[in-house]
C-alpha cells in the first residue's frame, strides 16, 4: 500500500517536471518542439521503442503517460475507510 502510493507520487512528480519543461520550451524564442513519450523512452532506455500497433503512444506529450499511470496507481492504492455498522437500537 505504502510502496504503491510512493511510486504514484514519484510518477506524478515526474509528470509535473516534464510538463513544466514542456511549458518552458513552449515559451522559448526557438521553434517549439514538444517532448514526446518516444523521446522520453529513448532517454531512459537508450533505444528506440518498438511499439508496433501502439505507435500513437509515442506521439503523446511526455507528461501524459506518467501522469495517467501515477493517478491510476494513487487511486488503486488509496487507503480505505472502514465503515461502522449501526445497531438497530440506536
Amino acid at each position: 500500500m505504502f510502496l504503491g502510493r510512493l511510486c504514484a507520487w514519484i510518477l506524478l512528480a515526474a509528470a509535473a517536471v516534464l510538463a513544466s519543461a514542456d511549458a518552458v520550451m513552449a515559451f522559448s524564442p526557438h521553434p517549439y518542439e514538444r517532448i514526446a513519450t518516444a523521446d522520453m523512452w529513448l532517454l531512459l532506455v537508450g533505444s528506440t521503442p518498438e511499439i508496433g500497433r501502439w505507435a500513437a503512444l509515442g506521439e503523446w506529450p511526455a507528461w501524459v503517460l506518467p501522469g495517467l499511470l501515477g493517478t491510476a496507481l494513487l487511486f488503486a492504492c488509496r487507503t480505505s475507510r472502514r465503515r461502522r455498522r449501526r445497531a438497530f437500537n440506536d
